[in-house]
């Protein structure tokens, strides 16, 4: 079973951002800068998503205590753009990590993400991943778990929701999805599972379950509008892109796929429209002896809901990714991207804002910072997550950038 990748701890991609997993490096020592702020009582893990309200209120969700087997505790913490008071809060379940975030209608979240537990079949024992839901009704401060099905071998990576004008049937007009895999390890497919009562009860819908692969990332930029990214992969050989994409907030989907031998591997999605997406990975430069494409950090554009992808931008030449994107005004004029480069000990992440047109890098670059999620909902600021060291003794860790727009 597949997961996200930039939980690349566990998957074939940890060459360009982590070292292997168990890796024993020391926690930094060194406190950080003014904008960057540490979860209190958390003594290692990642950030792998973050959600604000309008009101300056965040949500951030990943992984901590992780041990030298990968075994790992879900991490949530709230806290404030303005100040570095970031708490750590109990999960409702008790190991694996989340990936996937969303915080909507004032004060409800939803966190989605992957436990891999042992279980016994006729052909033996062996790890299995479920996947994991919990939810939130007061802005983050307390949790319980979902009701989530489990078809075989489940890993969740991202969460979105939208609220069609049609009106749906949950408790505040949301539907919320949740995408990620489901499959065994050599025969994994995209997955995508909804909610109508704000996570308490999940059902799959059958998308694209015949093509193999995985999805990445879903958005729902406007009232009514959704996409879904992911890759098509056989075997660990990456051969195309999957994009789902819905037009009535998630209640119907279609599915799109860029097949091409020198396909690139997206992370993340964002759209101003059904037709018209960014998305961010790697560039295709090279491919490894499993098919994995390797690359400089890239963002690519659509402009027929997925069908096809062209190069927009890449960043340096080191091999990397581009996390995590969004045009929080749903515009092509006020978008914003976090990306990262360079080896598991010389690693940098980077912001970058479209500026007429065109992709411009900041000056200020995190050293031996990987960040991996981005939320720009607040007038003043972006927020990002991610981890202080890219070891498994990371600290998880949150950085606050100025808002270009």
């Amino acid at each position: 079973m597949r997961f996200k990748i930039i939980q690349v701890c566990f998957t074939l991609f940890a060459v360009m951002l982590l070292p292997a997993c168990g890796s024993s490096q020391s926690s930094p020592k060194s406190k950080p800068i003014p904008d960057e702020f540490l979860i209190k009582g958390v003594s290692s893990g990642t950030i792998y998503a973050i959600s604000c309200f309008s009101t300056g209120a965040c949500v951030s969700v990943g992984t901590s205590n992780i041990d030298s087997s990968g075994n790992s505790t879900p991490l949530i913490a709230i806290g404030s753009a303005e100040n570095n008071s970031w708490l750590n809060v109990k999960s409702p379940i008790g190991s694996g990590s989340f990936s996937g975030l969303t915080c909507y209608s004032k004060s409800y979240c939803i966190a989605v993400g992957t436990n891999t537990v042992e279980t016994t079949t006729n052909s033996g024992t062996g790890p299995t991943d479920i996947g994991i839901v919990a939810f939130s009704s007061n802005g983050g401060s307390t949790w319980a778990e979902g009701n989530f099905p489990q078809p075989d071998g489940v890993s969740l990576v991202s969460v979105a929701c939208a609220s069609p004008t049609g009106g749906a049937t949950s408790i505040h007009n949301e539907i919320c999805s949740a995408v990620g895999s489901s499959g065994t390890t050599a025969d994994t497919f995209p997955a995508l599972f909804t909610t109508l009562d704000n996570g308490l009860t999940w059902k799959q819908d059958m998308i694209a379950s015949n093509i193999p692969g995985y999805l990445n990332s879903i958005t729902c930029n406007t009232s009514s509008k959704c996409h879904a990214i992911g890759n098509i992969d056989n075997q660990g050989k990456t051969s195309g892109v999957i994009t789902l994409a819905s037009s009535d907030g998630g209640q119907s989907w279609t599915d799109q796929t860029y097949e091409s031998s020198k396909a690139p591997l997206l992370e993340s999605i964002s759209c101003t429209s059904v037709l018209n997406c960014f998305s961010g990975g790697y560039a295709n430069q090279s491919t490894d002896s499993m098919g994995h494409v390797l690359g400089p950090p890239a963002v690519f554009f659509s402009k027929d809901a997925g069908a096809t992808w062209e190069s927009s931008k890449t960043f340096g030449t080191a091999n990397g990714l581009i996390s995590a994107i969004t045009c929080s005004n749903y515009t092509l004029m006020n978008c914003e991207l976090l990306g990262g480069s360079g080896t598991s000990k010389a690693s940098v992440s980077f912001f970058a804002d479209l500026s007429n047109g065109k992709w411009v890098q900041s000056p200020t670059v995190y050293k031996n910072v990987v960040l991996y999620s981005l939320d720009c909902t607040l007038l003043d600021y972006c927020m990002a997550g991610g981890s202080q060291s890219s070891s498994i003794n990371g600290m998880p860790e949150i950085v606050r950038i100025k808002n270009p727009y």
